[in-house]
């Protein structure tokens, strides 16, 4: 098993948790850092956890990236039904403008 990164800003954390991330993955994080914002990528998690964390104007927001036909997982759909907070599913360079435009 290779071990996976989990990176903000230059810092990076090793983790030993196999992942699969989808084929917009590294586009997604670069625009959102290209607007200013910062970027954790938790893709290593698992269990449904979003793909990234993403820092806007002093807010943060949980951040699944999916391509254009991408469907959410059974982990990702059982996540997102019980958590109270909300979850940003993001595929494309617009949905990642509207984010941070609409961030408060």
């Amino acid at each position: 098993m290779r071990a996976a990164l989990l990176a903000i800003d230059g810092c990076t954390v090793r983790t030993n948790l196999a992942h699969k991330r989808d084929a917009n993955h590294a586009d997604v994080a670069g625009w959102f850092r290209d607007l200013g914002c910062s970027v954790f990528d938790t893709s290593a998690l698992g269990g449904g956890f979003p793909d990234l964390v993403v820092g806007v104007k002093g807010l943060n927001f949980m951040v699944e990236v999916k391509t254009a036909h991408g469907k959410l997982t059974k982990d990702q759909r059982d996540l997102f039904a019980v958590w109270r907070g909300k979850i940003h599913v993001v595929s494309t360079m617009d949905d990642c403008i509207s984010l941070f435009r609409d961030a408060r």
